[in-house]
């Protein structure tokens, strides 16, 4: 039996400040004309309800400026996320990053590569799986860990597997700021985990930047600690365009 990874639990709220900012402002708009005029009408006929008909305008006021300050908060979070992303220029700029700001990092990675990508805002570090990646049919968990000079070991790689055998994703990916020990490398490589360093991650968040080619702080290029599935081997390939991913398999 593998290790079962914690599950993170996300409110409404939550999932509004994770999606673009357009969407709380225009569901404001929505929430703010139908409580103020289609609340009256509902409860007209009603006379216990028809307090709260009469109210609606204030209730109506409270909601939408409450669905906009979550609308400017998503806002400010793509931003933030965005100039974090465009910033990484070494693996000191990668470990200053809060946990949370880490994971943010990594789900901005794959989007700019091309994959639908599902987050929690989460209570804590260490809750899980950070992240579910969508491409092509197949699904891939993520779990990211922004750890400072100790190794990812075989227990963490095992968890990963335990949640992906729960919920029948066929791939899982750990990315690190460190590195991982010999026995995690060996594990990984057997049941189609993905395991990235930091130097690798500086390597392949380097393409996908707007601005300017980011280096790694010790000049080499990185190795990627791919997978194998079957005959099948993955990496990241050099020629990695802005918009998109592209792999080079290797039967």
């Amino acid at each position: 039996m593998f290790p079962m990874a914690r599950h993170k639990t996300t409110s409404i709220s939550q999932y509004l400040l994770l999606a673009p900012w357009w969407v709380s402002a225009l569901l404001a708009l929505f929430v703010y004309f139908g409580i103020r005029y289609g609340l009256p009408v509902l409860v007209e006929s009603n006379r216990l309800l028809k307090p709260y008909g009469n109210g609606a305008p204030t209730y109506a006021k409270y909601v939408a400026v409450g669905l906009l300050a979550i609308s400017l908060l998503s806002a400010i979070r793509s931003w933030r996320i965005r100039s974090q992303f465009e910033g990484q220029r070494s693996l000191d700029s990668l470990t200053a990053l809060q946990w949370k700001e880490f994971e943010d990092l990594i789900g901005k990675f794959y989007r700019r590569k091309g994959y639908q990508v599902t987050e929690t805002l989460g209570c804590g570090p260490d809750g899980g799986i950070d992240l579910k990646l969508a491409k092509d049919g197949a699904a891939t968990f993520v779990q990211c860990k922004r750890w400072k000079g100790k190794k990812v070991g075989l227990p963490t790689v095992r968890e990963l597997l335990g949640a992906m055998t729960a919920e029948r994703a066929q791939y899982g990916v750990l990315v690190t700021t460190s590195s991982f020990t010999v026995e995690a490398v060996a594990f990984a490589k057997d049941h189609s985990i993905e395991l990235i360093d930091g130097t690798t991650l500086l390597d392949a968040i380097s393409p996908l930047q707007t601005n300017q080619k980011t280096t790694s702080k010790n000049g080499s290029s990185g190795n990627l600690v791919g997978f194998s599935s079957g005959n099948r081997k993955v990496e990241f390939s050099e020629e990695e365009e802005n918009a998109g991913t592209k792999y080079s398999k290797r039967a």
